[in-house]
């Protein structure tokens, strides 16, 4: 998992979002199908780890590739709404787990399926932002009229696409030699990186370690694990509302705010006192589902904040560390040994803490897609919570 973002992100430069996501399901589906006849545990791992390498790059590829297609509210709202996928398969995954114990059917019926994608490819144009930032404008142009005429508009005959020509033009071209590095050659676009980085790796620590925690608290898990499923879909419905009345940051420091205070809170509710320690479960599921809509909100906020000639590897790079946390979780659940609400208590600070670095980010929402490293570097550069809230308002005068 280290390895795969940077060799995805080579994979798209070289071919294009399309042909990357392509390779990346044939691969998911061959090889998942083929470990459902694994002989022995060691080639049933390999198999695993080759269909974890390939669905966590096509997820990641598939995102960009939608994000660099739609704008307005629609990027919005289109953003957010595959989290409801997570809802749903989620909840999917525990029926076919009752009905199909055996894991060779389970395995079969996870990658079979998705053959039926493999269709879809022979409908689906390039990105056209992919192609302008690599210099094929003929093709961009024409993905582009195809999709005014689909809209109902038209386009004069003059109408043409001009690819970004910046200063750093050098390093454009050379993108797929720097990739990673171009995140952190310049002061803005390093700071808007590094908390993104945070920001993946303490919702993913969170959500997760939460999962594990849930079974230590005098509940039951699969009860647990059941209704926090079934809350994602109205939690995602008012992330969506909230970030079309309100942007990014605002949402993002909500839901921060919201998980780390209800978190720190369990430290203090005593155990074995309420029935079914109730104060507790509605704690833990208001703390999952804060992780669950910071991360929908991450996905979309990191589409925004890389320019297009990374925004691959900016993506990836981030959800590597939204692995990073899962790794770490166990070991702040054993903290339990020093008290059953510790655990909770750590994950409320590390939320409340990528609350406080959300601030530091410039609001998204109403900016274009960034296409160049300069475009990430100079937008949203002197933007922040507190410069905004530094900002007087202008003072009206009448006139006699």
């Amino acid at each position: 998992m280290i390895f795969y973002r940077a060799e995805t992100d080579y994979w798209c430069k070289r071919f294009g979002r399309r042909k990357t996501m392509l390779g990346l399901l044939i691969s998911t589906i061959i090889v998942g199908t083929l470990s459902s006849f694994s002989p022995n545990y060691p080639s049933f791992l390999v198999g695993i780890f080759i269909c974890g390498y390939s669905t966590l790059g096509y997820g990641t590829v598939m995102y960009v590739w939608m994000m660099e297609h739609v704008g307005g509210k629609y990027k919005t709202i289109l953003g957010a709404a595959p989290h409801y996928n997570f809802g749903f398969w989620g909840l999917m995954t525990g029926v076919f787990a009752y009905l199909l114990p055996h894991w060779r059917h389970l395995q079969l019926l996870f990658s079979v399926p998705l053959i039926v994608l493999v269709g879809a490819f022979f409908y689906l144009p390039e990105s056209a932002r992919w192609l302008l930032a690599n210099g094929r404008t003929e093709e961009a142009e024409k993905i582009v009229r195809e999709i005014a005429r689909v809209n109902g508009k038209d386009l004069p005959s003059t109408f043409r696409l001009q690819p970004p020509v910046t200063k750093d033009s050098g390093t454009k071209t050379r993108g797929s030699s720097l990739g990673f590095l171009q995140l952190f050659m310049w002061p803005n676009l390093r700071k808007k990186t590094l908390i993104c980085y945070y920001m993946w790796f303490s919702t993913a620590l969170i959500y997760y370690g939460l999962t594990l925690n849930s079974n230590t608290l005098g509940t039951d898990l699969f009860t647990t694990f059941s209704i926090g499923k079934l809350l994602e879909f109205p939690s995602i419905t008012l992330v969506i509302f909230l970030l079309l009345k309100t942007g990014r940051r605002i949402t993002l420091m909500v839901f921060y705010g919201l998980g780390g205070v209800s978190l720190t809170l369990t430290m203090f509710i005593p155990l074995n006192y309420f029935a079914y320690e109730w104060p507790i479960l509605v704690l833990n599921l208001l703390g999952r589902i804060s992780a669950i809509n910071t991360l929908a909100v991450c996905y979309i906020y990191s589409a925004e904040v890389f320019p297009t000639v990374v925004r691959n590897v900016g993506l990836g790079s981030s959800s590597f560390w939204a692995r990073v946390g899962p790794m770490i979780a166990p070991f702040i659940v054993d903290l339990r040994v020093y008290g059953d609400t510790v655990p909770l208590g750590v994950f409320g600070v590390v939320a409340l803490l990528a609350g406080v670095l959300v601030t530091f980010m410039p609001e998204t929402s109403n900016t274009p897609l960034p296409d160049t490293i300069m475009d990430g570097e100079n937008i949203g550069s002197g933007d922040s919570f507190w410069s905004s809230c530094r900002k007087k308002k202008p003072i009206k005068t009448t006139e006699i």
